[in-house]
């Protein structure tokens, strides 16, 4: 999803809801609600390829990334800007200098 796709949802929000997440599959008595928007001065690698045959796909401060590792194939790597939400305090404050909004 991109921001201007999440900007184009939430014109139908109440501005007073409250924002929750759910991973994929869980039930709905496990939703987070969001407390923390990290949005980094830099961009972020996205890499996708297959390890061992299954593909694999990630996101994460450029700093983050090592050497790929030689049992990953078909490796595709791009920059890209990303926003991160979170459900509380994460390492971010660690690897990278975020622009930090909590509520």
């Amino acid at each position: 999803m991109r921001v201007h796709e999440l900007i184009e949802a939430l014109k139908a929000a109440h501005p007073d809801s409250v924002v929750l997440f759910l991973e994929t599959y869980a039930d709905v008595a496990e939703s987070d609600e969001i407390s923390h928007v990290h949005i980094p001065e830099k961009s972020w690698l996205h890499e996708t390829g297959f390890n061992f045959g299954q593909r694999y796909e990630l996101r994460l401060p450029i700093a983050e990334r090592g050497d790929v590792e030689l049992e990953r194939t078909d490796v595709v790597q791009r920059f890209e800007l990303v926003v991160v939400l979170s459900n509380g305090p994460t390492n971010l404050r660690y690897v990278c200098r975020p622009v930090i909004l909590t509520d």
